[in-house]
């Protein structure tokens, strides 16, 4: 399975130096637009939480979201109301939530997720009622020094070139860069799409959730959906842990003592405890079940969130199992310091 999440964040990310021309000159119509992420601290319809302001191209308007434990949006709105103090980096207002109710939200600038810059690529196309579809997110990371922040972004995205461009790179760029990456997919599509007795579509999406931050840490997860025709397409997830510092990626479970017995009872009764759907039924063999170290894990505000690939420990229907350990349950596992700080105190 790792193979197979690593060669879809190749199929997304990776800059490819082949032309192809009709398809690579063709992809340079995918639109780009630059967003701005600006991280509150405070609360929304009472709760304490950290949500973002997203400026799309710096105009007036404005989108907000929350990524939860799980990284799906909790709140994911693109109408608000709101007043915004710059100088006192601070923000309160209103989102609707429906049969005219509306939220209320306030907070203050978080110190460790101050501006981040995200591109959003999408291309489409189609040939009589075969389409392509392609859509991908380009982070740009909150750091005081640059070669931190390209390491963390070469790290997402696989494109040096990209990465090294930096965040004021600008929409023409982001395509010329794109455009080269998904040329060989294009190409290949347009050869099956054209076949009269072919129905072949194609679809990529990638998303990145912005899960952790403090003085020493960035940590997110990114999303990888494709679908190359037949019943369902195939989903895979990553985690990624950044020392802010030097850009340093953490990765590897040395840090965790996963053998120790308590530990994989916790993770099998996590499984099928709530929020979680899924039953003892929905796993290969649960009773055996132990903890599977190719797993893909990140830090989130409220502990280490683990995640399992599709067919890892059950069938499709059981979708990417994930549990989440707080940091305080986590605690007497830790056998190896490798985060800065006091991340378990």
């Amino acid at each position: 399975m790792k193979k197979i999440f690593l060669l879809c964040l190749l199929i997304v990310f990776a800059g490819s130096a082949w032309s192809f021309g009709s398809p690579e000159k063709e992809a340079l119509d995918g639109t780009v637009v630059r967003k701005e992420y600006r991280g509150f601290r405070g609360e929304i319809d009472g709760q304490p939480t950290l949500f973002f302001l997203v400026f799309e191209d710096i105009s007036s308007r404005v989108e907000m979201t929350v990524f939860d434990w799980r990284g799906e949006p909790a709140y994911d709105f693109d109408s608000i109301s709101f007043s915004f103090a710059e100088g006192e980096e601070a923000v309160s207002g209103t989102v609707p939530a429906g049969e005219g109710k509306t939220i209320l939200f306030s907070g203050k600038a978080d110190p460790f997720w101050r501006t981040l810059i995200v591109y959003e690529y999408r291309f489409s196309t189609s040939i009589k009622d075969r389409r392509f579809e392609y859509s991908c997110r380009i982070p740009y990371f909150p750091t005081d020094k640059a070669e931190a922040a390209v390491k963390m972004t070469e790290a997402v995205t696989g494109n040096s070139a990209l990465a090294a461009a930096g965040p004021y790179i600008g929409g023409d760029a982001v395509r010329k860069y794109m455009a080269e990456s998904i040329a060989p997919k294009l190409s290949q599509w347009q050869k099956a799409a054209e076949n009269p007795n072919g129905s072949y579509h194609y679809e990529m999406h990638s998303h990145i959730r912005f899960l952790y931050a403090d003085r020493n840490l960035i940590s997110l997860q990114t999303a990888v959906y494709e679908y190359t025709g037949g019943a369902h397409g195939m989903s895979a997830v990553s985690g990624f842990v950044f020392e802010r510092a030097s850009g340093k990626q953490i990765t590897g479970l040395d840090w965790l003592n996963d053998s120790d017995p308590e530990f994989v009872k916790a993770v099998r009764t996590k499984l099928i405890s709530e929020p979680s759907t899924l039953t003892e039924d929905s796993f290969y063999d649960y009773d055996k079940l132990g903890f599977d170290p190719e797993c893909r894990w990140a830090i989130t505000e409220k502990g280490i969130l683990f995640v399992w690939s599709q067919y890892q420990l059950g069938p499709y229907s059981t979708g990417m199992p994930e549990v989440l350990f707080s940091f305080e349950e986590i605690r007497p596992y830790i056998k190896k310091k490798v985060f800065p700080g006091d991340l378990f105190r």
